[in-house]
């Protein structure tokens, strides 16, 4: 089948030898199902093109959390937003060296998965020290940051139905942060410059 797909002509040469009824029932399915994605997003006062098409590839491609985590930090950096894109991308680099390797689909984000991420964010090292003596934890506010960046991917996939609205694992979590204190250049050192 790669062959007759590769060819330009390939598929019109495979059409007649396939059942017309079975073609139809699909196209009626699948416009069906573009449909109700319209009036579910239409009632949310969320019917952008974008969101529909959005929900129509994400049926097509998989129940997967990290590729639309991937997908999402992809869509940030095309509109522009290279400073949290380069937030998303740390996330999803964190995210993939939790799962080791294996893929993590919606179903899988519960309260106890949440629990288990922070563990590992707790105790992972921070990579910007490379002074092997100096090492250290990621710091709390840091490990907030990327739980916003998690709590918006989910509040996200909520809002385009990847997930169910009574699914949301953050409610139980608590992050405890430090408060920082931003140096501030006095009068003189204004006037020097």
């Amino acid at each position: 089948l790669d062959s007759i797909y590769k060819s330009p002509y390939g598929l019109l040469k495979l059409l007649p030898t396939l059942p017309h009824i079975w073609i139809n029932d699909s196209l009626e399915k699948f416009v069906e199902s573009a449909k109700s994605d319209y009036r579910k997003l239409r009632d949310e006062g969320k019917a952008t093109v974008g969101n529909i098409i959005f929900a129509i590839e994400q049926k097509e491609t998989s129940s997967s959390f990290l590729v639309y985590a991937k997908k999402r930090t992809q869509e940030i950096f095309d509109d522009g937003g290279v400073r949290n894109w380069r937030k998303y991308y740390g996330f999803c680099v964190k995210l993939e060296k939790f799962m080791n390797g294996k893929d993590l689909t919606f179903k899988e984000i519960t309260p106890a998965f949440v629990d288990k991420f922070y563990h590992f964010l707790c105790n992972l090292d921070n990579s910007r020290i490379t002074d092997p003596s100096k090492k250290a934890k990621l710091s709390p506010n840091t490990i907030e940051v990327q739980f916003n960046i998690f709590k918006r991917l989910v509040n996200h996939a909520i809002d385009l139905q990847l997930m169910p609205s009574d699914a949301y694992p953050f409610n139980s979590l608590q992050i405890k942060t430090k408060p920082t204190e931003k140096a501030k250049l006095s009068e003189d050192e204004i006037q020097r410059i």
